[in-house]
Order: structure tokens, then C-alpha cells, then sequence
């Protein structure tokens, strides 16, 4: 039997049929050869691939100099990008960075992406290597209010790692912060981003309202996340990790407030403080509206939470533990004006306290309750210190000093000021 006659009749053709075929493309063959090639299409920016649009486009960039200043090239970009279109920043090798020499301001609506790596490493907490931005110097980064700002709403970040040269450099990684009442930050949000190594992670700036970290690691800078005076409502931190700075993982400077912010399902702590308001916040607010769920602060080494004026707190689920015996309340907090406190966290009993005064101490005029709602576990040796909340009068009324007695006590409650002249 002819094998090949038999599978050519098989597939449907005979070999003569097949012959014909052959010949008839290599006919063919010359013609194309000869032809010439087609033009190839122009290339417009909003045809990036699938990450967006490599920032390389807008110029020459040497990641492994450390001199090279990558800055001109990142604004060229920003500017130039279609609006709504993504910058891809390709992950670079190893200990190679595109350093900057001042703030990149995100003044229109452009997304960033890029792609990092780390390893856990207690001995080199800041190893990230990738899609790496620094500052070009420690000079740079002290005369920058931050490496990214956010200004317009919508914006997204992704997998892009901000690296200073070291938190006592000051400067924050980055920043949400709108134009003023007309034009919030609205929206946006960062996603698998780092923050290391700054005076701040993050922050939640002038003018940004309903921001979201998500999955984002925020260590190694003197405090993880920080708000600013005129910053409005509603910012989040979800799934992310705000342990190993310096001084807190959450800080609240003195004379600024904040409306319903949300930590869910992210680590705080190894700090002094999980949580720290300084001072008593713009217009006795602090934060109006806190929650914690399923967020354990963990080895702080002075207090878990320390906050000047607040209320409408929730701490759900979650756990405390202590880093030693410091002699502070695991809880402090000055006056509680805006909603009541609850209180529900596991508290570890495996890393006692039997040194602290009290898991909750109030050190001024409250005006709502605090509720503890799980068990001390040896984790302090009373649930509550510190005034009722009630001002406390002295003196005889038959000779009127109850009078100036009540003054005073309605003074230092924070309910009235004292403007009487001699």
C-alpha cells in the first residue's frame, strides 16, 4: 500500500491535489518577498499595553545612577498622559531607584502602577526593590512636603514603592491633597503601596475626602499614617500594615480633626503608640468618629491608644499586647465630647501588664460613657481611672465660695472660659 496516497485520500485530497497546492504557494512566494513591508502604525500614547504606558516613553531614565534626577521625566509624563490613563513604572533590579528632586505633584487625572517585591526580614525591615521612587537625596527629602501628592479625585496607585533616606529626614511618602473647597482629593485611592523610611508613610491631607489605602505597608517611618488640619471625611485603611515606625502607627497633630475614619483588618503597632491624638484637636473634636475592626495593635512599648479629645469610638475584635510593663493606661483619653467609647478587643493575656494603672484612664470632663466589653485578662489592674466627668464644687454656701468653686471646676471641665476681668 501507498502510505502517503492513502493518507493524502484520507484527509479528503489526493497527493496530486496537493502537489497543485505547493506549487501554486510557492508562486506565490516570490511576489510576497519582493513587496515592500507595510508602514508601521504610529504610535499614540493612549495605546499602551495592558500596565499602561511605560514612563520610559518620555525620556531617558538610569535607574542604577544615583545622581541621574528622574524627576523631568515623571512630570514630562504626568503632563502628557491622556487623561485616565495609567504610567507604568517598570520594576527596576535591586538597589536601583527612580530618584526624584522634587514632590511629584499628580495635578491631573492619571493613574501610576508598577510592581514591587519584599522580604520579610526583621534585620532589614526596609528591603523593597522594584518599582522604587526616592528621593534623589536626604536634602530633596527634607525640602519636599511629600514624594507623591494626590490632587485630583479618582486617582489610583498601585504597586508603587516610595523609600526615603531615613525618618529623622522628615517629608511624607504620600500625600492626598486637594486644591482648596472647590477641588477635593475625592476618592482616590493607593493600592500595594510602600511607605518607608519618612517622617510619614502617608497622610490625609488638606482637601481629601473618602480616601482608601488598601494592602498597603507603611513601616519604618516615624509615624505609619498622619492627617492634616483641613483634611474632611471618611478615609480609610483596609487590609494593610501600619507596625514598626517610631512613634505611631496613626497620629493626630495637635489642632487637627477628623470625621469617620476606618481601620479594618490591618496591624498596628511595634511603636510607642498605636494610636495618638496630640493636643485636644481643632474645635475639641480630634477624631469624631473612630473605628477599629479586627485591626490588632500589637507590642506597643507606652500606650495602645493616647488621645486628647475624641468620642464615637469603636474598637472591635482585634487584639492588645504590651512590649514590656510600661507604667501607662493601655487607653487614655482627655474628654470624650462627640459619642460614647466602646471598647472590645481581645487583650492579651499571655503578655500581661500588671504595672499599668488602668486599661482605660480619663483624664478630664467626659460627656458619654466608656464601655469595656471583654474580660482584662491580668492585662491591667483596674478597668477605669480618673474623674466621673462631674465637676466637683467646694466651699460654704453660706459664705459664697461655692460660687468661685463652681467657676473653677466648670473652667478646668472645659464648659465655660473665663473672661471677667478684675
Amino acid at each position: 500500500m501507498d502510505v502517503g496516497r492513502e493518507g493524502a485520500r484520507r484527509g479528503g485530497r489526493s497527493r496530486r491535489e496537493l502537489i497543485r497546492a505547493a506549487a501554486a504557494l510557492g508562486a506565490l512566494a516570490p511576489v510576497a518577498a519582493c513587496a515592500a513591508p507595510a508602514a508601521a502604525a504610529p504610535r499614540t500614547l493612549s495605546a499602551g499595553g495592558p500596565e499602561g504606558v511605560d514612563v520610559r516613553e518620555f525620556g531617558t531614565v538610569d535607574t542604577a545612577d544615583e545622581s541621574f534626577d528622574a524627576y523631568p521625566v515623571f512630570r514630562t509624563a504626568v503632563d502628557q498622559m491622556p487623561e485616565g490613563a495609567t504610567l507604568w513604572v517598570p520594576p527596576v533590579p535591586p538597589g536601583q531607584a527612580y530618584r526624584l528632586s522634587a514632590e511629584l505633584d499628580v495635578d491631573r487625572h492619571v493613574n501610576i502602577a508598577g510592581s514591587w517585591g519584599r522580604d520579610k526580614n526583621d534585620d532589614n525591615l526596609d528591603e523593597v526593590y522594584g518599582s522604587v521612587l526616592r528621593p534623589i537625596d536626604g536634602d530633596a527629602q527634607q525640602a519636599m512636603t511629600s514624594l507623591v501628592r494626590v490632587r485630583r479625585s479618582w486617582v489610583q496607585l498601585e504597586g508603587i514603592a516610595l523609600r526615603g533616606h531615613g525618618a529623622s529626614e522628615g517629608s511624607i511618602g504620600l500625600r492626598f491633597s486637594g486644591d482648596g473647597p472647590g477641588r477635593h482629593s475625592h476618592g482616590a485611592t493607593a493600592r500595594r503601596v510602600v511607605g518607608v523610611e519618612f517622617g510619614a508613610g502617608a497622610c490625609f491631607g488638606d482637601w481629601s475626602d473618602h480616601a482608601t489605602l488598601d494592602s498597603c505597608a507603611l513601616n519604618g517611618n516615624t509615624d505609619g499614617v498622619v492627617f492634616e488640619r483641613d483634611n474632611h471625611f471618611d478615609h480609610f485603611v483596609t487590609n494593610s500594615f501600619l507596625d514598626g515606625n517610631a512613634r505611631s502607627s496613626v497620629f493626630l497633630p495637635d489642632g487637627v480633626g477628623t470625621d469617620n475614619f476606618a481601620v479594618v483588618r490591618s496591624h498596628l503597632g511595634f511603636s510607642e503608640y498605636g494610636i495618638l491624638q496630640e493636643g485636644p484637636g481643632v474645635e475639641e473634636r480630634g477624631f469624631s468618629g473612630l473605628v477599629l475592626l479586627a485591626s490588632p495593635i500589637e507590642f506597643v512599648s507606652r500606650q495602645h491608644v493616647a488621645l486628647g479629645t475624641s468620642g464615637n469610638i469603636r474598637v472591635e475584635g482585634g487584639y492588645w499586647t504590651w512590649d514590656g510593663t510600661p507604667d501607662f493606661p493601655a487607653f487614655s483619653i482627655r474628654n470624650v465630647t462627640h459619642g460614647p467609647i466602646w471598647l472590645a478587643p481581645r487583650l492579651d493575656p499571655g503578655f500581661a501588664n500588671p504595672n499599668s494603672p488602668a486599661l482605660v484612664e480619663v483624664e478630664g470632663y467626659t460627656n458619654h460613657p466608656v464601655h469595656v466589653l471583654t474580660p482584662l485578662n491580668d492585662f491591667a489592674r483596674t478597668v477605669h481611672a480618673g474623674p466621673t466627668g462631674r465637676p466637683v464644687v467646694q466651699g460654704s454656701w453660706a459664705r459664697g465660695e461655692v460660687l468661685g468653686s463652681l467657676v473653677a471646676a466648670l473652667g478646668e471641665a472645659g464648659l465655660i472660659e473665663d473672661r471677667t476681668t478684675p
